[in-house]
């Protein structure tokens, strides 16, 4: 059995997050998952965390999820960030790859998260 993991969610739609909690929780019950609804709550709720994992909305109000994911890297070099979006652009993409963290579009599904989870 694996190490238990820590995981950020943050997204400021409600339905997203609790989604992306429920599969976590369901999946992988020793996990420690953090839910936040903004960059800047997140960045409380981590503190004294090491991330394995952070699945980030890239279309939040003040700090988007690119913002939000270049501020993690700093402290979190080795967790798996993800961008969720409804709105795959190749703009967003290529800032994804460019800033090399995963990129998925919504609405997310069984088979997107347990593609995500294999970068863990």
């Amino acid at each position: 059995m694996s190490e238990p993991k820590t995981v950020l969610i943050v997204d400021d739609s409600f339905v997203s997050r609790l989604w992306v909690e429920t599969f976590l929780r369901q999946q992988h019950p020793t996990w420690i998952v953090i839910v936040a609804e903004s960059g800047p709550d997140a960045l409380k709720k981590i503190e004294g965390h090491v991330l394995n994992l952070a699945i980030l909305d890239v279309n939040m109000p003040g700090m988007d999820g690119f913002t939000l994911g270049a501020v993690l890297r700093k402290t979190y070099e080795s967790c798996y960030i993800t961008m969720l979006t409804a709105n795959v652009k190749e703009e967003t993409q290529r800032k994804a790859n460019q800033l090399g963290f995963g990129i998925v579009s919504k609405p997310i599904s069984n088979e997107k998260m347990k593609e995500i989870l294999t970068h863990i």
